[in-house]
């Protein structure tokens, strides 16, 4: 179980640190918002904004990389300092769907956590307080990243806010361009 769960961690990590787009599109989502938007917004998201309106924390820097041209994977930096109790648990995907006129933030969970949570399912019988203390680990550490990647949504939105409200702008000294 500790070769599988070391293995895991290293092609997890080379995945992340590589930005797999394959690894960021799949897995057992924890989070799931959606925010509407706008086609015309979500035609041009600029996913590299998202990393200077992020909020700062006193957690490890979430950092932000386009996939492709309608999705952009997030997650912490690898190596650095998290924080007292504190275990990353999740990656995120951020999809921009013009059909459904929505953005989508969605956090799915890390390998290394379900087999963790499988090592806990079968140490609860052999040594129930550790297993359950280490659960309880897993849920506060679960409970950060969900309010994390509430303030991606959070940012999210003001970006598209702003995005809208230069939209109109523009649109607005073009009428008045042609009305001259």
């Amino acid at each position: 179980m500790i070769i599988g769960l070391i293995a895991a961690v290293v092609v997890e990590a080379v995945l992340m640190l590589f930005w797999n787009s394959r690894y960021f599109g799949w897995g057992v989502p924890l989070f799931k918002q959606r925010i509407a938007a706008p086609t015309t917004d979500l035609a041009r998201l600029p996913f590299h904004w998202l990393e200077g309106d992020y909020p700062p924390a006193s957690w490890a820097t979430l950092v932000f990389e386009p996939l492709s041209e309608t999705t952009c994977g997030f997650r912490e930096t690898l190596l650095m300092p998290r924080g007292a109790g504190y275990l990353p648990i999740m990656r995120g995907l951020i999809v921009a769907d013009r059909r459904r006129r929505e953005v989508r933030i969605i956090g799915w969970c890390n390998w290394t956590v379900l087999l963790i949570i499988a090592a806990l399912a079968w140490a609860l019988f052999v040594r129930p307080g550790v297993s359950l203390l280490l659960l309880a680990l897993l849920a506060v550490s679960y409970f950060v990243q969900r309010r994390r990647f509430q303030n991606v949504a959070i940012a999210l939105e003001a970006l598209l806010k702003s995005e809208e409200n230069a939209m109109a702008q523009s649109r607005a000294g073009q009428l008045r361009s042609s009305s001259t």
